[in-house]
């Protein structure tokens, strides 16, 4: 078994990095059944699931959290991975709900609805894992703050005062990244967080820091998804490797307020406003992205990358080319439609309303919207990615994920809960499992995991 070490995202080989996201879904209940009764243990038994606390036999998790029902991915390796197994996760909880013999009039997967002047959100996280030793660096709170805030080609697309680009900005405030308060999970939102104790997921070390990024939409988009994990990887490798980039250029143009930012991108449909730097400068959030992207690509020329962050940043820059030319505000995509989740969203929208009629007062629209991210039954938005594709994660991709745990210690947990008696485990973790009164840690996230052979 090969061990991965914190210190090897510094060296000139770093290993993929462990993704996972959490989706929390909706139910629309008629009936007022018990929301634990759509993930009972009969109704995972008939998906043919076995499960401890809600860990599966195939490396997922499935729970109810605050009213919600919860699907959280397996640890995976890469963004490739992670991307697919997003996408399973909703055909996976669908598949149980169905198998539940429960009444519902939808499941949905959404991060933020406006209704009139009322916003709900739904959490939506995507989990990358760090070395402890970069946690405190100040440049999180600058360059990947302004990442997130301009990353909109990540953004899903949603109905507030008109239509906006992220379906999360409203409630997301100052300071961008919290390390210490975690009662901000639920008020006073951040972007992103690094839990201070997180021996539950993490497990028993003080080597590993997981960056929890709450500034997230959901997508069904599997390019988008794939792209948005990949860029956040490879924004955490040029805070790795600040050695062998222009470290003063991508925190020179970091934007002064990163939210103030966030607000201002997710509300222009053109792409094209600015905001000003902590140089002094005013750019937009393309010129930021653009920043990035080309010094990823830099970093992959001096250190070997893995392959499918590699790839991502062809694609990454072909975005911010396409971005440069679209216009949503006059209905110019620049072949967007077949890439990113907002895009067809809004062309969705705009062909059945007039755009003055696109606001959150408007039942029909919201109708309209929520229908499009409905995951059982299958709603507009998986209908029409579904059709489309992606080049870059297959069904196929898809599909193994959901039989096959990742070679991490999902698939040490999964083959404990699949062939272990059930009866002889008592409970079960991120970082370890209950069996015979005895408590089994995983000693690292990585256990399992062996590099391609050369």
């Amino acid at each position: 078994m090969y061990h991965v070490r914190p210190n090897d995202f510094y060296s000139e080989t770093p290993p993929p990095r462990i993704i996972g996201t959490e989706s929390e879904c909706s139910i629309q209940n008629p009936n007022n059944t018990p929301i634990h009764d759509y993930i009972s243990r009969k109704s995972l038994r008939n998906s043919g699931l076995n499960t401890v606390g809600g860990f599966l036999d195939n490396g997922f998790k499935v729970y109810v959290d605050v009213g919600f029902l919860e699907i959280d991915t397996p640890e995976c390796l890469g963004p490739k991975q992670a991307a697919a197994a997003d996408y399973a996760a909703i055909l996976l909880l669908g598949k149980i709900v169905e198998q539940s013999g429960k009444p519902h009039d939808g499941l949905y997967r959404f991060t933020g609805t406006m209704i009139a002047e009322d916003i709900k959100t739904n959490g939506y996280h995507e989990n990358l894992m760090i070395p402890r030793s970069i946690a405190e660096n100040e440049q999180l709170d600058t360059v990947f703050a302004s990442h997130l805030a301009s990353r909109v080609w990540s953004f899903a697309g949603g109905v507030q005062d008109n239509f906006c680009l992220s379906q999360k900005i409203k409630g997301i405030i100052e300071p961008s990244i919290e390390r210490h308060n975690l009662s901000r999970r639920t008020a006073n939102k951040p972007m992103a967080m690094i839990p201070p104790n997180d021996e539950d997921t993490i497990g028993n070390t003080n080597d590993w820091a997981r960056l929890e990024i709450r500034f997230a939409d959901t997508g069904f988009s599997l390019t988008g998804r794939y792209l948005s994990l990949a860029a956040s990887s490879l924004v955490v490798r040029l805070l790795e490797h600040q050695d062998l980039i222009n470290a003063e250029r991508i925190i020179d143009y970091s934007f002064k307020k990163q939210v103030v930012s966030a607000n201002v991108f997710s509300r222009d449909l053109s792409f094209k406003k600015t905001v000003p730097t902590l140089e002094g400068k005013s750019i937009s959030a393309l010129d930021y992205q653009e920043v990035l992207a080309s010094e990823a690509q830099a970093l992959s020329y001096k250190i070997e990358l893995p392959d499918d962050e590699v790839d991502a940043i062809g694609l990454w820059i072909d975005v911010i080319d396409r971005l440069r030319q679209a216009d949503l505000s006059i209905g110019e995509y620049a072949g967007l439609l077949s890439v990113l989740d907002f895009a067809p969203r809004h062309k969705y929208l705009t062909t059945r309303f007039p755009e003055e009629l696109i606001h959150s007062g408007n039942n029909d629209v919201i109708t309209a919207n929520l229908l499009w991210d409905r995951v059982s039954p299958i709603g507009g938005g998986m209908k029409y990615w579904r059709a489309v594709g992606s080049k870059y994660v297959s069904e196929d991709d898809v599909a193994q994920v959901l039989t096959t745990p990742p070679r991490t210690r999902a698939s040490i947990r999964a083959n404990i809960i699949k062939s272990d008696g059930l009866s002889k485990l008592e409970a079960a973790n991120w970082s370890c499992i209950y069996r015979n009164g005895f408590k089994i840690n995983f000693d690292s996230p990585y256990n399992s995991y062996s590099p391609p052979l050369c």
